[in-house]
């Protein structure tokens, strides 16, 4: 379709999307009313809040033992097949199908986002954020796991929690000892690249770095993407985990949990709303909140479990103090879009926009599964250090590459320029002058940030999105970093890979910094502070720490500091940030904790007279 004008592909790929958002509108308002009615009170062993990447393993490994009974709850609804594939991803954002959560206003970064704020996309279905992200396979440094250890998480070092990785993959390369072999989840490299990823890797190789399997022994260098995809179709953690109907598992969608429900300093059950009519349900062993790290925090909060001044302000009665509820807020950010000029044989390399529209994509995928939309767009990534000065044996890569095959032009802003949130001013003076050129990019992302966030109560009120406040670029190292990070990819598409082909760094200032020299520190700050992004990674709002850390909301056995029959598994409880896409190391904490659960209660099996009693006084009362 490359003799079509590209307004007129445009216009074809806008009627594409339209059509696409009104077919999720209609799966989400047919499943919400033909699913039937549930019990106004429900009794269950594990009730389990959340049903995304986290949420669906526990549940899922819960009911593994037939004498448990668990219940999972779901604020969304369920994907269609469609969503399996693997390129609709972006289309999902802004859906509702997604949270649609919005930061505030950000005071050191995002200044050509709308009214200074990020874009927090988070899944509101089952499948959570792993049905609308980019379905990287990455664990992370062992060191990062080595230092939550070492801050007093006892059994969550890297070689302790290496097994958990193994438990839930299945990969070719079995034979490491880092791969696991049985696993429900298949991860493999993509089955289909742009000839462009080869310039990527060739020009890793050039400035001195391996290319390998970066989730085995390998902790620095460059590598094709790996993937949780099998026969060309995503798999997310619903798909594989919750795909065999068990009796002992009762999974309901369209119910939003609006608080935690106590006996004195224990857990008891959940009060939630079920397609709009408010619900009980009770366990007798323990209340899970996998809900991310905006549900997660939220819900404690709304309980009565945090800051008491937070929690007062907003009359709500307090069960425990806990002032780290919410704190220690962290996220990748990244920046980079555009960066890549592709001319001469590089120009017919990338992927473009008639590419994706052709007949022949089309019945290359649904044909045999492979071809542009079997691919997840970021073809290739790398662990790298932005300085020659950091003690490699003592610390981690600090900045990743992400390479991707297109720009944010290439669609003319259909979508993209929505979902992050561009003003129309940058876009029209940075991005549309390349809508009909061939251009690539390779985003730089902060690895380990310094800069701490919080998520904060608006009301008591459960249907009121969070105060999410990220506080990008606080701290002055990270700025710094991801500078030093945009110079090593300007070195890297200056490499002789790039060069013999006719791909170059693109030389385009962003109007907003003309007013300092292009490539200069002080151009790349301003441009950062500018053009910051979310690689949709929060974390770290439920810490993980011993009770002695004022900020620790979990034990190492995530439950909840002071409170019985409550834990906290999901992204949330992570210390401090892995330096990866963080959905394997969250899938990780699932099948971790959900084996720290069954260890636990295999020890203190509940009598069956102690939970008729239970159940009898719920019921009285």
């Amino acid at each position: 379709m490359n003799f079509l004008p590209f307004r007129l592909l445009i216009f074809i790929y806008t009627i594409a999307v339209c059509f696409f958002q009104l077919y999720c509108r209609f799966c989400n308002w047919s499943e919400r009313f033909l699913s039937p009615e549930c019990d106004d009170n429900l009794f269950f062993d594990f009730i389990v809040v959340g049903g995304g990447s986290a949420g669906a393993v526990v549940a899922s490994r819960l009911s593994e033992d037939k004498g448990h009974s668990v219940l999972l709850l779901e604020a969304g609804g369920s994907p269609s097949s469609l969503f399996d594939t693997p390129s609709v991803a972006p289309m999902l954002q802004k859906t509702d199908y997604d949270w649609q959560f919005v930061t505030e206003p950000q005071k050191n970064s995002c200044l050509a986002l709308n009214n200074n704020a990020s874009v927090w996309p988070r899944g509101k279905i089952l499948g959570g954020c792993g049905r609308l992200n980019f379905m990287m396979h990455v664990r992370g440094d062992p060191r990062d796991f080595d230092s939550w250890a070492a801050t007093g998480n006892q059994g969550w070092s890297y070689e302790q929690v290496v097994p958990f990785f193994k438990k839930s993959e299945t990969h070719p390369n079995h034979k490491s000892r880092f791969r696991g072999r049985n696993g429900p989840i298949h991860v493999d490299y993509l089955s289909w690249t742009s000839p462009l990823v080869e310039l990527f890797l060739k020009g890793g190789q050039a400035l001195g770095y391996a290319v390998g399997d970066l989730n085995g022994d390998l902790t620095e260098g460059f590598s094709v993407t790996q993937v949780n995809v099998a026969h060309g179709k995503r798999l997310s953690t619903d798909s594989v985990f919750l795909k065999k109907k068990m009796n002992n598992l009762k999974v309901l969608t369209f119910s939003h949990v609006e608080k935690v429900l106590f006996h004195g300093l224990r857990a008891i059950g959940v009060k939630f709303s079920h397609k709009g009519k408010t619900k009980f349900a009770y366990s007798t062993k323990d209340v899970i909140l996998s809900a991310g790290a905006v549900g997660s925090p939220q819900i404690l909060m709304l309980s009565g479990v945090g800051a008491t001044d937070h929690l007062k302000q907003h009359k709500i009665d307090v069960i425990r103090d806990l002032p780290g509820v919410g704190l220690n807020l962290q996220d990748h950010v990244t920046t980079g879009a555009n960066n890549v000029l592709l001319e001469g044989k590089s120009a017919a390399m990338g992927l473009n926009l008639a590419t994706m529209l052709s007949p022949f994509t089309a019945w290359q995928y649904f044909w045999s599964k492979s071809g542009p939309v079997s691919s997840n767009g970021c073809e290739a990534y790398a662990m790298v250090y932005s300085s020659e000065k950091i003690n490699r044996s003592s610390s981690p890569p600090d900045v990743q590459l992400l390479f991707f095959p297109t720009g944010h032009s290439f669609e003319g802003g259909t979508v993209l320029k929505d979902i992050t949130g561009t003003r129309t001013e940058v876009w029209q003076s940075y991005f549309a002058p390349f809508e009909e050129k061939s251009v690539a990019s390779i985003f730089a992302v902060l690895l380990r940030p310094k800069s701490r966030g919080s998520i904060r109560l608006k009301s008591s009120n459960p249907y009121e999105h969070p105060v999410i406040n990220p506080n990008y670029f606080n701290h002055p190292d990270d700025i710094e970093t991801i500078v030093r990070g945009l110079q090593f990819v300007q070195k890297l598409v200056e490499s002789d890979p790039f060069k013999s082909n006719g791909a170059s760094f693109n030389p385009f200032p962003l109007t907003q910094c003309k007013l300092h020299e292009f490539a200069s520190f002080e151009y790349w700050e301003c441009y950062v502070r500018h053009m910051t992004g979310t690689v949709y990674h929060p974390c770290g709002t439920c810490k993980m720490g011993p009770s002695a850390d004022s900020q620790a909301v979990v034990d190492d056995k995530l439950r909840v500091h002071g409170i019985r029959g409550l834990r906290v598994i999901d992204a949330s409880i992570m210390p401090t940030i892995v330096g990866a896409n963080i959905n394997a190391a969250t899938i990780m904490i699932a099948e971790k904790g959900a084996q720290l659960i069954k260890d636990y209660w295999s020890n203190r099996a509940i009598s069956s007279t102690y939970r008729d009693f239970f159940v009898w006084n719920l019921k009285k009362n």
